[in-house]
């Protein structure tokens, strides 16, 4: 067990690393054109796991055991899928920059552009930041519904409700099982600014 938990944590740190890197190069790029500092959302997940770590340690319990515990799956998957949606959204800051490079008087146009996608960049990472087990657990779990459909083909049966509703109440959660069937894809996504 405690090698699969060395184990665990060791691919997650590679998996948070890749994805911090590829956003720290977007941030550097746009920091020098937007003369700001932007914090990054791929720290902010591994803080957030670390810090979920810790809470499982003070119930005498280990985060990084993932094929017993379907909870922390669903929250990594809702972290990282954030996560991963920050980067898009500094990818789609550098593709504005190429575009608005080109446009005579870009450059207030590009000042418009960069500040909401920087908001909406800012608001994703605040739901890193602020996820917790009690607050955000029903949309974690819808978007980890969503994932297993899409990407497993898989769905959550009667024996995950049951491990699932177990390891809520170890952490001191309770009654906070609610079953979704089919979630739209609106469901899952960012609350976020459209423009």
């Amino acid at each position: 067990m405690e090698n699969l938990e060395i184990e665990n944590r060791n691919e997650f740190k590679i998996k948070t690393n890749i994805l911090t890197n590829k956003i720290e190069y977007y941030l550097n790029i746009i920091e020098q054109i937007g003369d700001c500092y932007i914090v990054n959302a791929g720290i902010l997940y591994f803080d957030k796991v670390a810090e979920l770590e810790e809470l499982y340690k003070s119930k005498n319990l280990k985060y990084f055991e993932l094929q017993d515990d379907i909870l922390n799956k669903i929250i990594d998957c809702h972290l990282y899928n954030y996560a991963k949606y920050a980067l898009s959204i500094l990818k789609k800051i550098i593709e504005s920059i190429k575009v608005f490079s080109r446009i005579p008087f870009g450059s207030k146009l590009f000042d418009i552009h960069l500040k909401k996608y920087l908001e909406e960049y800012t608001l994703v990472c605040d739901f890193i930041n602020n996820f917790t087990i009690e607050n955000d657990f029903n949309q974690a779990l819808l978007t980890y519904i969503k994932h297993i459909q899409i990407f497993e083909e898989e769905s959550l049966n009667i024996n995950d409700i049951g491990l699932l509703n177990e390891q809520l109440k170890k952490l001191g959660f309770s009654n906070m099982f609610v079953l979704i069937e089919n979630p739209s894809i609106d469901e899952i996504k960012p609350k976020t600014k459209k423009y």
